[in-house]
């Protein structure tokens, strides 16, 4: 991706992790200041090691950012996790309350906020290709979390209201993998069984193009607020699983069920992602376009490790 820098801006990366680091990188790479919101000084080294200029303060404790810079763009790439390691008691409303903290925390002027969300917001399986139009279902704890969130930006930059002057863009990511994250690959490597369905569909999309992506969502004022991004291959689950095997040189997996309430049941479903409005709207072409040329990259540059995300 080239990078046309006309002025430096000032960017705040909430949740500078597997995504927002590679967001922030690229930032950096066209002459930006990046700050990261850190809630522990043990990732200062970390992020300044980047580039990247460490702010203490935790999203959901608002006293905590009352010294946040003036910025002109926000990535909030948060887990969708309930809150653990914080006295308070917001459960699905966790990202609605700290978006809300940030609104009030960050210094007039900001001009792009994006978040990103989750296609697990399709709880269900479905037959036909799921768009933006397609009605959310969710269904776990995590994606309850992101519609909560998505509903509060919607509302706060409905006409009117004090932020509907500046921009805000939602996107929805499939399942992610890139370098040092392939779902299961390490149980794979050992011979374990794979506790996944295997029939059903992937729905997956490269880390690399997540962050070339999130910079020019960032960079550009779409034609909606919300957007789907996969790389629009979808892949069932025993073809994948099949294929890993092979670039890893490994026996072919075994399949066991896996519980009908552990998680991983939960988040499979069976549906089929299109990204089709999202990458016309933006003329973006994929840097990995299926499954197996970012598996290959990913395979070329890291020891795989097991996935924590969780594929849709």
């Amino acid at each position: 991706m080239e990078h046309h820098l006309l002025t430096t801006e000032r960017w705040l990366i909430v949740g500078c992790g597997y995504v927002g680091s590679q967001v922030a990188l690229l930032a950096r790479q066209s002459g930006h200041v990046v700050y990261a919101l850190t809630r522990s000084e043990s990732r200062f080294g970390e992020l300044q090691a980047l580039g990247v200029q460490p702010c203490l303060g935790h999203w959901l404790d608002a006293d905590s950012l009352s010294r946040l810079p003036a910025v002109d763009r926000v990535l909030v790439s948060i887990p969708h996790r309930a809150a653990e390691e914080i006295a308070v008691d917001v459960d699905e409303q966790t990202h609605a309350v700290g978006l809300q903290n940030l609104y009030h925390a960050i210094p007039d002027g900001w001009q792009k906020l994006l978040y990103l969300s989750t296609t697990g917001v399709y709880g269900h399986s479905s037959v036909e290709w799921i768009d933006e139009d397609t009605p959310v279902t969710p269904q776990r704890i995590g994606p309850r979390i992101a519609v909560a969130a998505e509903q509060w930006l919607q509302q706060a930059h409905s006409p009117g209201n004090l932020r509907a002057q500046s921009d805000h863009c939602i996107l929805r990511l499939a399942g992610i993998y890139g370098p040092g994250r392939i779902p299961l690959a390490e149980r794979l490597r050992s011979g374990q069984p794979l506790a996944v369905p295997r029939q059903g569909h992937l729905n997956l999309v490269h880390v690399s193009d997540i962050a070339r992506m999130a910079y020019l969502l960032l960079m550009r004022r779409m034609q909606r607020d919300i957007y789907l991004f996969s790389d629009g291959q979808p892949v069932l689950r025993d073809t994948f699983y099949r294929y890993l095997a092979e670039l890893c040189g490994v026996a072919q997996p075994q399949f066991v069920q896996p519980d009908a309430q552990s998680g991983k049941a939960l988040r499979a479903t069976d549906k089929r992602i299109s990204p089709a409005r999202l990458l016309a709207d933006s003329g973006y072409q994929l840097q990995y376009p299926d499954y197996r040329s970012g598996l290959a990259h990913s395979l070329a540059h890291s020891l795989a490790k097991s996935g924590s995300g969780g594929l849709y």
